[in-house]
């Protein structure tokens, strides 16, 4: 294993290890006012103590982030790996876009298989958590869970009925197995049998989320009146669709590299000053890599084109969400917390913000996912540059000693 390569652990020889003695990372903490430099003391798996003090033997120091939630993926067609190109609904677009057709020929063990792959890289970049709108039905839903085992990583499933068509009997047996339910557009189902599935998730106590406004700007009024947990795009809204939003208190999540493919960017300045709620998410691991450290970098560059936004909105998108769809926005650290976090092997300077979008996964030194843990071995050292030679004298009959004929 390379210096570059995390590998998973229990730290079971640190001198804190025992079952009761707290353990701390050191560095650049993220608190409610910003960061602040100090340690936090994790015992059993929770955030004990945060104090500007630093700690002795630490199990890593650096910048030191709550996890990240990865608020909107289709991990499900992360076995797909071929060079794309096409629309939105040649690729993706039910029942017959290329995702569609793939998975409906792919077996269980290719599908769970690809699924594991994106897992384990986001836990290795950072991430905690990932909302998931998860095809294929009461199958689909157990393949993303199956996959996601032995990484720590926690999804939240929010499934669909394998057909166009609502059938009740389907959409109880998600339910029973699903956070909640993920549709597609409000273009692709009949109006009448989206109001059903909404109403059937709410009265299950499950979130209800749908694409909006991907493609060209749908009705805001039809799709808040589905009372969803959170709309995903939202390219196409107008300044009075985003208000609508604002007012009704949902949440927007976006991803600016998939929308970029296909040759569009959501204007974040835009949707902020409307005040928003911004999540920020991969889409799908067919077209993106499941990154969060690439999608901030990626939505602060296409934000800039747009306007103005701070490096500390576009790191708060990346995290808020990490305690699950109906909790409150907590993008930083609090006592009492579990301990699902990640330290960057980089100096935070004056700019801490800054420096994590600059962070690839290659700075990522520790992920600490409640009782598991992903660690890089430590950088080596540089090595010293070695001294300089003398230059050599010329070697008898060489061109640099050979005499001009006369």
């Amino acid at each position: 294993m390379n210096n570059d390569e995390l590998s998973r652990t229990r730290n079971t020889n640190s001198p804190h290890f025992d079952g009761g003695f707290v353990e701390f990372v050191n560095g650049s903490i993220l608190s409610k006012e910003g960061f602040i430099s100090g340690s936090l003391g994790i015992e059993d798996g929770f955030i004990l103590e945060m104090t500007k003090g630093k700690a002795a033997d630490p199990a890593a120091t650096g910048i030191v982030l709550p996890a990240f939630c990865n608020a909107h993926t289709h991990l499900g067609d992360a076995f797909i790996r071929m060079e794309l190109s096409g629309t939105v609904e040649d690729l993706f677009g039910p029942p017959r876009g290329l995702k569609h057709r793939m998975l409906a020929e792919a077996d269980e063990e290719e599908v769970v298989a690809g699924i594991n792959d994106a897992a384990g890289k986001m836990v290795r970049g950072g991430t905690g958590s990932f909302w998931d709108f998860r095809e294929s039905g009461v199958d689909g839903a157990k393949m993303l869970y199956e996959g996601s085992l032995g990484t720590a990583i926690e999804p939240v499933c929010l499934g669909r009925p394998k057909a166009m068509e609502y059938d009740a009997e389907e959409v109880s047996s998600l339910l029973r197995v699903c956070d909640g339910l993920g549709i597609s557009s409000m273009r692709d189902w009949p109006y009448s049998d989206i109001q059903k599935l909404s109403l059937d998730a709410r009265r299950a106590g499950k979130a209800f989320a749908i694409h909006c406004s991907e493609v060209n700007r749908e009705e805001i009024d039809k799709a808040l009146d589905l009372k969803p947990a959170f709309l995903v795009h939202m390219l196409y809204a107008t300044d009075s669709d985003l208000e609508r939003c604002s007012d009704a208190n949902v949440p927007v999540v976006v991803c600016p590299r998939s929308n970029a493919f296909f040759g569009k960017i959501p204007d974040i300045p835009k949707m902020l000053s409307k005040r928003v709620t911004l999540l920020l998410g991969t889409d799908n691991a067919m077209l993106n890599a499941p990154s969060m450290l690439r999608e901030m970098d990626f939505a602060f560059r296409a934000a800039k084109l747009q306007g103005d936004v701070s490096p500390a909105e576009i790191v708060r998108m990346a995290i808020r969400g990490r305690k699950g769809l109906s909790a409150p926005d907590n993008s930083w650290f609090q006592i009492g917390d579990r301990a699902r976090l990640v330290v960057l092997d980089m100096p935070a300077g004056k700019y801490p913000f800054s420096a994590v979008l600059r962070a690839t996964e290659a700075d990522v030194a520790l992920v600490w996912l409640g009782e598991e843990r992903w660690q890089r071995q430590a950088r080596e050292p540089r090595r010293q540059k070695p001294p300089e030679r003398a230059p050599d004298r010329p070697r008898r009959g060489s061109r640099g000693s050979r005499r001009r004929r006369r």
